[in-house]
C-alpha cells in the first residue's frame, strides 16, 4: 500500500534528515514571527498611554495566549531556565538605585515590595509600628506570626514561579502594584486596570503581567519586609531562587530617614537600634547560609554600588550567571554621574551616586554619630564600615 511504503520510507538517513531541515527551518520561522509580534506588541503597549491593547488583540487574555505561543517556541530552541532574585534591603537603603538595576532590562521583570499589603495589615490589626512584625520594641527578635511567614512565601514564589493570575487580590489591588511607576512591566496592567479593581478585571488584566513574567530572563523581586533567615524556606520550594543581601551604613539610613520624614536622631532612636539588630542578624544568616548554599547567596553594599557601579553591577550579574546588559550598562552611565542631581522623597533617579552615599558625613553631628555608633557597632563591624 502507497501508505506503508511512505511510513517505511521514514527509515532511510536521507528522509529523515530532509523531515528534520524542514522542521527545523518551520520552527525557526514560528520563532522569528511570534517574537517580532512580541516586541512589536510590547513596544506599542509601552508607548500608547491611550490604548493598553492593539485593537488586533481586544483582551488580555488574547495577548496572554499570544505570549504563550511565543514563549513555548522560544523554549524548544532555548532550554535555559529564567534566573529567579529576590532582593533583600531596608527602609532608606537605596534599595530604589538597587532595583533599577535590574528594572531597566529589558528582559526582567522586575516587582517592587509585594508584601507590603499584608505587612501592613497585619500592622494594623496589631496596633503596633512597623519593627513589630520581627522585633520587640528594644530590638530584639520575637517569633513572627507563622499564617503571615506562610503568606509572604506563598507571594514571592507565585511571582517567581509566574503565577501571577493566581495571586492573592489584595497584592494585586495594592498601590504599588497599581499606581507606583516603580516596576516597568506593571505600568500596562496599570494602564488595563483604569482604576477597576473588580476581581473580574484584576483577573483579566493580570494575564498582561503573567505573559510578561514567563517570557522573561530574569526574575526579580525587591522587599524590605523579609529577613535573610526566612530564605532557607523559599530555597527548599524552588533551590534555584538566588538571594542578595543588600545593606547601606546605617548612619546613611538614618539620614535618610530623618531628611524625609523631619525628626532628629533622638526621636529615631528605637528603629536605629532596630535597623541594626536586623543589619547584623541578617548578616549572619547570609554567613550561615552563604556556606551552606554558595551558589545562591550575594551580598553588597550600596555604597560599593555606588561609588563603582558599572563594575558592581557587572560582578551582580557574573553571580547571576550572566554578562552586564547592554541596557543596563547604558541606563548607569545616564543616571550615576548627573552633575544636577536632586535629594528627597522617594526620589533615587538622576544623581550623582557616590555622592549621596557619603551625604552622611556632613549631615549628622558629632552627639548623633555617637548615639547611632552605640547602638550599632556590631552591624557596622560586621559590614566593614568604619567607627568614626
Amino acid at each position: 500500500m502507497p501508505g506503508v511504503r511512505w511510513i517505511a520510507g521514514l527509515e532511510k538517513p536521507s528522509v529523515r534528515r530532509s523531515l528534520s531541515v524542514l522542521c527545523g527551518a518551520t520552527l525557526i520561522i514560528l520563532v522569528a514571527y511570534t517574537t517580532w509580534r512580541r516586541a512589536d506588541l510590547l513596544a506599542r503597549i509601552s508607548a500608547d498611554s491611550n490604548h493598553v491593547i492593539d485593537q488586533e488583540f481586544t483582551s488580555a487574555l488574547c495577548l496572554h495566549l499570544h505570549f504563550q505561543i511565543s514563549s513555548r517556541a522560544l523554549q524548544l530552541v532555548s532550554q535555559s531556565a529564567p534566573v529567579k532574585v529576590v532582593v533583600i534591603a531596608e527602609y532608606r537603603g537605596g534599595s530604589s538605585f538597587m532595583g533599577e538595576i535590574f528594572n531597566q532590562y529589558g528582559r526582567a521583570f522586575y516587582w517592587f515590595e509585594p508584601l507590603a499589603y499584608h505587612f501592613q495589615e497585619y500592622l494594623r490589626a496589631e496596633g503596633k509600628d512597623e519593627h513589630f512584625v520581627y522585633q520587640h520594641r528594644n530590638g530584639s527578635f520575637r517569633e513572627a506570626n507563622k499564617d503571615l511567614q506562610d503568606k509572604f512565601q506563598e507571594i514571592m514564589y507565585d511571582i517567581l514561579s509566574c503565577n501571577i493570575t493566581h495571586l492573592d487580590q489584595h497584592v494585586m489591588q495594592h498601590y504599588f502594584v497599581r499606581k507606583w511607576r516603580k516596576s516597568v512591566k506593571l505600568i500596562p496592567y496599570q494602564k488595563c486596570l483604569d482604576d477597576d479593581v473588580t476581581e473580574a478585571r484584576i483577573r483579566s488584566c493580570g494575564t498582561i503581567p503573567q505573559a510578561y513574567c514567563e517570557t522573561s530572563q530574569v526574575r526579580v523581586i525587591k522587599t524590605i519586609r523579609y529577613l535573610v533567615g526566612m530564605s532557607e524556606i523559599l530555597l527548599a520550594k524552588d533551590p534555584s531562587i538566588k538571594f542578595i543581601n543588600y545593606v547601606r551604613d546605617p548612619r546613611g539610613t538614618t539620614k535618610s530617614i530623618m531628611d524625609l520624614e523631619g525628626k532628629n536622631v533622638n526621636e529615631t532612636s528605637t528603629n536605629i537600634r532596630a535597623l541594626c539588630n536586623r543589619l547584623y542578624a541578617n548578616h549572619m544568616e547570609y554567613e550561615r547560609l552563604k556556606v551552606k548554599y554558595p551558589d545562591n547567596f550575594y551580598e553588597l553594599r550600596y555604597e560599593d554600588l555606588s561609588a563603582s557601579p558599572k563594575k558592581e553591577a557587572a560582578d551582580l550579574y557574573n553571580f547571576l550567571g550572566m554578562e552586564l546588559p547592554r541596557d543596563i550598562e547604558s541606563w548607569i552611565r545616564d543616571n550615576t554621574n548627573a552633575s544636577n542631581f536632586k535629594f528627597g522623597g522617594l526620589d533615587t533617579m538622576n544623581r550623582n551616586s557616590a555622592a549621596i552615599s557619603s551625604r552622611w558625613h556632613d549631615g549628622l553631628t558629632g552627639d548623633d554619630l555617637i548615639l547611632i555608633t552605640k547602638h550599632c557597632t556590631k552591624a557596622l563591624t560586621a559590614h566593614h564600615y568604619t567607627l568614626e
